[in-house]
């Protein structure tokens, strides 16, 4: 196993998290949640990847490498990220990576990073392809995941506070898969 990469600089993704990619404050939590991608944040890109990868390895999964990332993170016409920010500790609590196809250029099965796990057919790609959000690659870092702090569980809720946020006239449908590991880690 690679051993994973230093923390990003945080005023890196300070200058990043610029009041643009704000996608709204939480509801509960007093956080922030920001949608960003690899042309616009490269450096909150990585310390995702950093994350994810320390994240999926606390659990008995992750890939080994030294981050978390790949093409579906890294293309141009990429996936975006929906990140959970706290500003008084001023870090990243969790994310999810996703594809909105109603605003994405490109709608095909080889954009859809679910695709790599089953065989679409025509009819899925042409008529509910269009009007969904590709969702995949949800973390929220070890320390925020034991359940005897309350407020760990405002996390999850943030996160779909902003998948909520996602939602527009075009959405109809969220697909994605969830990967449980046998290791995870009961307090």
């Amino acid at each position: 196993m690679d051993t994973i990469i230093p923390p990003t600089s945080i005023s890196l993704i300070l200058s990043e998290l610029t009041p643009n990619k704000l996608l709204k404050y939480s509801r509960i939590g007093k956080n922030e949640i920001y949608t960003v991608n690899s042309q616009d944040s490269p450096n909150t890109i990585n310390e995702i990847a950093r994350l994810r990868e320390i994240t999926f390895r606390n659990s008995g999964g992750g890939i080994g490498k030294s981050k978390d990332v790949d093409h579906f993170d890294l293309d141009d016409d990429g996936d975006s990220q929906l990140i959970i920010w706290e500003p008084n500790e001023q870090k990243i609590l969790g994310g999810y990576r996703y594809r909105s196809f109603p605003q994405s250029l490109n709608v095909g099965a080889e954009y859809l990073a679910t695709s790599t796990l089953y065989n679409l057919s025509k009819e899925f790609v042409d008529q509910y392809l269009p009007f969904t959000i590709d969702l995949g690659r949800a973390f929220i870092i070890p320390e925020y995941q034991a359940s005897k702090n309350k407020q760990n569980v405002f996390i999850l809720d943030n996160l779909w506070d902003g998948l909520g946020a996602l939602i527009n006239q075009n959405v109809k449908y969220f697909l994605g898969r969830i990967v449980i590991y046998p290791e995870l880690k009961k307090d």
